[in-house]
């Protein structure tokens, strides 16, 4: 099958996939929308929330999945949360507000609140990552 693949060059993130329908006036108004564009032959499903294009932009490669450390999801009033293993320019999110990019591979966290925190990783080439933090009063 011919999957016919629209995407940012930038970052290779896929903006939209059709196995047909496609002709060339399609092409030239996504390209002069500035989307890039490649054909791919492939029986599997080229989805874009699972896969990105790759770095020599001839085809596509799947999302890598984040495999963080975290010390704990129940954190104390005012502990710190200690997150490892993240890869550097992950977008840190804490109930959908960016709080950080990573420059570096350790993240530490210090909650001030009681409550329940979403704490979100994206990436463009990763797959995203939520995992809820709840925060308590223990003595």
């Amino acid at each position: 099958m011919i999957w016919h693949i629209f995407y940012n060059s930038s970052d290779k993130t896929i903006v939209w996939t059709a196995n047909s329908g496609v002709n060339d006036s399609v092409i030239a108004r996504e390209t002069d929308a500035g989307l890039s564009y490649i054909t791919v032959e492939q029986d599997d499903l080229v989805d874009a929330s699972l896969c990105v294009v790759n770095s020599s932009e001839d085809g596509v490669a799947l999302k890598a999945t984040f495999t963080p450390t975290i010390s704990t999801i129940t954190p104390a009033l005012e502990s710190t949360v200690n997150i490892t293993g993240l890869p550097v320019g992950t977008k840190v999110y804490i109930n959908e507000v960016q709080k950080a990019t990573m420059e570096d591979t350790t993240l530490n966290i210090t909650f001030n609140d009681p409550g329940f925190f979403t704490l979100k990783l994206q990436k463009t080439d990763h797959l995203d990552y939520e995992q809820v933090i709840t925060v308590g009063r223990y003595a």
